[in-house]
């Protein structure tokens, strides 16, 4: 019987095309980056965060144009699972948002998450 395949995230898919339009497996990537071929894997299927690092470390060592640092940038944060938000320098009024928002996210609708985007890219 075949082990189910781990599925790629956002993320993980732009980087396994990219990695294979320049003729790379993952080891070839890896030593490029000075990381292990397990931690490329390990980002591409989402069991490891992208680290901030990593799409800096991608555009020095491939010298990726703004636009194509934008496009991963982008698959970056489709495939966050989790946020963490530190809330030391925050005021009060903003932290009763970020939990309001919390609570609520999971039962915004689509028209709802429209405004707010539009909201958000205002200010």
């Amino acid at each position: 019987m075949k082990k189910p395949q781990a599925s790629l995230t956002p993320f993980g898919k732009k980087l396994k095309i990219f990695r294979i339009e320049r003729g790379e497996i993952i080891y070839d990537m890896a030593q490029k980056l000075g990381v292990s071929s397990s931690y490329i894997s390990a980002i591409e299927t989402g069991k490891r965060k992208i680290p901030e690092t990593f799409l800096s470390k991608l555009q020095q060592c491939y010298k990726l144009n703004s636009s194509e640092y934008e496009s991963f940038k982008q698959a970056a944060e489709k495939s966050i699972s989790s946020i963490t938000m530190n809330f030391n320098t925050a005021s009060d009024a903003q932290k009763d948002l970020a939990l309001s928002f919390a609570k609520k996210f999971d039962r915004l609708d689509k028209k709802t998450i429209e405004e707010i985007n539009q909201l958000m890219k205002r200010r």
